[in-house]
């Protein structure tokens, strides 16, 4: 009720003096401060010890609704700033398919202004990182290749685009901007240089050593293509330190956790001949489907950094439908890995087919699961028709 009476006190004035302009000043300035005060509170969350934050992000929640009741109530003037604050406040909150909902609302409004062009270069950037990566993990090369055009080409213009209009409003500094240029530029290595010095001069950024993970991880696997392992490998570990820097930092901030899962899947399906590591100890017995309980010894490489990060994510949202779907992808791609020891192998499919069930089970539309699970059968089928063609070969 305090935050609609203060709307009227700001929209009022302007309303009186019969001036437009002031009235859409006035709001714009209302609801970018609005969206201001949940990025704040969102990053001292983020900021803090690693603890399950579902209370305070749906407080946040709340404060976007009373947010979303405002833009009603003040009319359609309204609509392209509010619609463009949500769109922060979401973007803050780590929901990013909310974000593209909002902004492209406040977009299609004709809300052009460039702080809304920054932000919808971010979430367009941010989805074309995630696919990237997620390309990676297809094991025919050609195939990968046909996917990594198909990002290209369906966000590279877009997010170029946004970047050039957005100029003078990139946050928290311009460099920050320029790396995102260079990445959708295909020039990795001057975004990874821009990001280390982005992440030096505001540590509390951790977007900075994210967005540079993912880029020596591109990178990485570019020189991996052309035959450089060694350089392939050291840009790798140069990415785990920026993924270190980003969860110590941000421990409450599910996404900088989700970040290592990803890397470090798309790295065991991209370095076929290294091992794969292994998972920690859990048990079978789970208090919430699909969130292992771990104890005992940890895993080691890829896979153990991975299951880790997993569990510390799981561990601020038990109920969060992401870290399950993350599990199975990274449960596939152990089982498809040719350094993979058989019962190991059978272990991890029996488990990826049980939280593909459950998750069907609570959410029969969602795609991811069911990928993920066709896979798991593909490879299953494949593993019982090698096992009949061994047993039928004659014995020497």
């Amino acid at each position: 009720m305090l935050a609609l009476q203060v709307l009227w006190l700001v929209a009022a004035p302007a309303c009186a003096t019969g001036t437009s302009f002031q009235r859409d000043t006035s709001l714009a300035a209302y609801f970018s401060e609005a969206a201001e005060r949940i990025e704040a509170r969102a990053r001292a969350v983020d900021l803090a010890r690693s603890h399950d934050v579902r209370m305070e992000h749906a407080e946040l929640r709340d404060w976007m609704q009373t947010l979303s009741m405002e833009m009603m109530l003040a009319g359609p003037k309204a609509w392209g700033p509010g619609q463009a604050a949500l769109a922060r406040a979401a973007l803050a909150l780590g929901d990013l398919h909310a974000t593209y909902v909002h902004v492209e609302a406040a977009w299609s409004a004709g809300y052009h202004e460039p702080s809304v062009a920054w932000t919808r270069a971010l979430v367009l950037s941010q989805r074309y990182r995630e696919q990237r990566v997620e390309a990676l993990t297809v094991l025919d090369l050609d195939q990968r290749r046909v996917r990594e055009q198909d990002v290209d080409f369906i966000y590279r213009r877009s997010v170029l685009d946004m970047l050039r209009q957005a100029r003078g409003k990139e946050a928290p500094s311009a460099d920050y901007g320029a790396a995102l240029v260079a990445l959708h530029e295909d020039r990795l290595d001057a975004a990874a240089d821009l990001l280390e010095s982005v992440a030096t001069e505001y540590p509390w950024f951790v977007e900075a050593p994210l967005l540079r993970a993912d880029v020596l991880l591109l990178r990485s696997a570019q020189l991996w293509e052309e035959g450089h392992k060694d350089a392939a490998r050291a840009q790798l570990e140069n990415g785990r330190k920026s993924l270190a820097a980003a969860r110590s930092t941000a421990e409450s901030r599910m996404q900088t956790h989700l970040a290592q899962v990803r890397f470090e899947s798309a790295v065991i399906a991209l370095l076929r001949t290294d091992l794969p590591g292994t998972m920690p100890s859990y048990d079978r017995e789970e208090p919430v489907p699909g969130v292992m309980s771990f104890h005992g010894p940890e895993g080691s490489g890829p896979a153990g950094r991975a299951f880790s990060a997993l569990d510390a994510a799981s561990r601020l949202n038990p109920s969060a439908p992401v870290p399950p779907c993350l599990r199975l992808r990274l449960l596939n791609a152990l089982v498809e890995h040719p350094r993979r020891q058989e019962a190991f192998n059978g272990h991890l499919a029996q488990h990826a087919s049980e939280i593909a069930n459950v998750m069907l089970a609570r959410d029969p539309t969602n795609r991811c699961v069911h990928e993920e699970r066709l896979r798991t059968q593909v490879s299953q089928a494949e593993k019982a028709r090698q096992e009949r063609f061994s047993s039928s070969m004659p014995s020497v």
